[in-house]
């Protein structure tokens, strides 16, 4: 798994774009990439489009991201999820509690 911070001057977010899959493997290095964003940051976009498949541990680590953030006033958001990981999103409801959006576009204009 990889990720890349796109942190743009001037503006209250950062997009934290994953590439890979989000898996038991991959996810303490995902939790800590995301506390460490949602304590410097306002709003963390999480752009998906490179992931290829998420396991519940990576769902888990994006709840739980997402209710830090919220506890602190904060926002997280996804976007741009491949079908398969929005289905995943979808099946355990993960969608029904962190806003997800198909466009990078719409996902920064909604912070």
């Amino acid at each position: 798994m990889a990720f890349a911070i796109e942190d743009r001057p001037g503006t209250a977010w950062v997009v934290l774009a994953l590439t890979g899959d989000v898996d038991l493997a991959s996810a303490p290095e995902l939790r800590t990439c995301l506390a460490g964003a949602v304590e410097r940051h306002p709003a963390v976009v999480v752009d998906l489009a490179g992931v290829e498949f998420m396991d519940s541990t990576g769902l888990g680590v994006l709840v739980a991201a997402y209710n830090r953030a919220a506890a602190t006033d904060r926002r997280l958001v996804i976007a741009r999820p491949q079908r398969i990981v929005r289905n995943a999103l979808r099946l355990v409801q993960v969608d029904s509690v962190i806003d997800v959006y198909d466009t990078l576009d719409d996902a920064v204009a909604s912070l």
